[in-house]
């Protein structure tokens, strides 16, 4: 297992640096390449102005036929690749230009497009060519890169960019199915777990059936009460454990009910405890109910309620309040403890499946708690608060939007429930 870990994280090192490689050495031939062209561009828009130099030192007809022919058709000729390019006088006014404007613009209209294309070049730094076309007096070529050479400057990264997002689709796409093959096999894990409980169970019921009938005394009755009760509980967790992977059914069933039942079985773990307060502090409407699974729905609060537990070991004297209520459009319920609090660089990772802070445990409560509350309720829980050593806040909500409609039915009011 091991060895077959270590291959694996090899080769992700080893495609890695080969995407790095083959990356950087993609860019840099671009680069090179369109150096390269940049280069060529410059040499031929020189070469343009020493011709127009030479033209006119040498005024003659075999020196203009020469430039008409075979210089001016090619550095300026709209059918290659060209480079846009302005003349100016000694004072700065555009005298000749070779640039591809709109068709239909007024001759003034194009005076101001040429002056802006002017502007453009001068800002970027690329030193104009001199022309001294008479002694003493000067012309200035200036110019700038052609339109396909500057698309060829952000192609490659466009591509890469391409390339990342295909990329990173089949990444996700393979992420996805790599995850729904981990839910499969921890539903399937889940089921048999269930199914393999499932006999010992009942042949605990029926030995305790049995004890009774043997057992008068109401010390043993209470002692095999306490064991019924335990293994009722059993029974309860098999069936969250068989309903993992399946879609729950939801019930219209009163909320009050379900967190008293999750709560009174916690303080029965704690019966005799001083240092652990328990505190179910419900303000809900009378008969509040929501569409709930109530076994998925009960085991949620009693987990969190049991890491609120773990968290006050080591704690002389804590409290765990869990509290219920209607606020506008949401159910909100919030499970607070007193203990050592969360630190804040570990809170984005409390929800991922194996995360513990604890020596033992598989880290699995609080992943199945948010599978449970958000895909098979629609609801959401998240850390509301936390701070070391003053402890932590779960908060779950439940939205009551205009497609539902929350029931409130005949009930006992909400109440402040207070345990040992």
């Amino acid at each position: 297992m091991w060895r077959s870990l270590v291959l694996q994280v090899r080769f992700q090192h080893f495609y890695t640096g080969l995407a790095v490689v083959l990356v950087v050495s993609f860019l840099a031939y671009s680069h090179l390449l369109v150096q390269r062209l940049a280069q060529g561009e410059e040499a031929r828009i020189a070469f343009y102005a020493k011709s127009l130099e030479f033209v006119a030192s040498y005024n003659n007809p075999e020196t203009e036929f020469l430039f008409n022919t075979v210089v001016k058709r090619q550095p300026l000729d709209s059918s290659i690749i060209s480079v846009p390019a302005i003349i100016t006088d000694a004072e700065g006014t555009p005298i000749f230009d070779n640039l591809d404007l709109a068709q239909g613009l007024t001759p003034p209209q194009r005076s101001q497009a040429v002056a802006r294309e002017l502007q453009q070049m001068k800002a970027q730094s690329i030193r104009p060519i001199r022309i001294e076309y008479v002694p003493g007096q000067f012309q200035y070529v200036y110019y700038r890169e052609s339109d396909v050479l500057a698309r060829l400057r952000y192609y490659p990264y466009i591509l890469l960019a391409v390339l990342a997002v295909f990329v990173g689709g089949a990444f996700l796409n393979l992420r996805l199915i790599s995850r729904n093959q981990q839910n499969r096999l921890w539903a399937g894990l889940a089921k048999e777990t269930a199914h393999q409980l499932g006999t010992p169970i009942m042949g605990l019921l029926a030995w305790i059936e049995l004890l009774r009938d043997r057992f008068t005394a109401a010390e043993d009755h209470e002692v095999l009460e306490e064991m019924a009760r335990d293994v009722h509980h059993l029974e309860q967790i098999t069936e969250r454990f068989s309903k993992i992977g399946s879609e729950p059914e939801l019930q219209l069933l009163p909320l009050a009910p379900i967190l008293d039942d999750a709560v009174a079985y916690v303080r029965s773990r704690l019966a005799g405890s001083r240092r652990i307060q328990v505190i179910l502090a419900s303000e809900l409407p009378p008969g509040f109910s929501l569409p709930i699974n109530p076994t998925l729905f009960a085991w949620v609060i009693e987990n969190l309620v049991k890491n609120a537990i773990d968290a006050l070991v080591g704690v002389p004297k804590g409290s765990i309040v869990i509290r219920a209520q209607v606020r506008g459009q949401q159910c909100v319920i919030e499970v607070e403890d007193t203990g050592k609090g969360i630190a804040k660089g570990k809170v984005k990772d409390i929800f991922k499946p194996g995360f513990t802070t604890k020596a033992r445990g598989w880290g699995l409560g609080l992943s199945l708690s948010k599978r449970i509350i958000e895909l098979y309720h629609g609801g959401k829980i998240f850390v509301r608060r936390t701070e070391v050593g003053k402890g932590t806040t779960f908060r779950i909500t439940f939205p009551l939007g205009r497609d539902y409609r929350p029931s409130f039915g005949p009930g006992p009011t909400g109440t402040l429930h207070v345990g040992t």
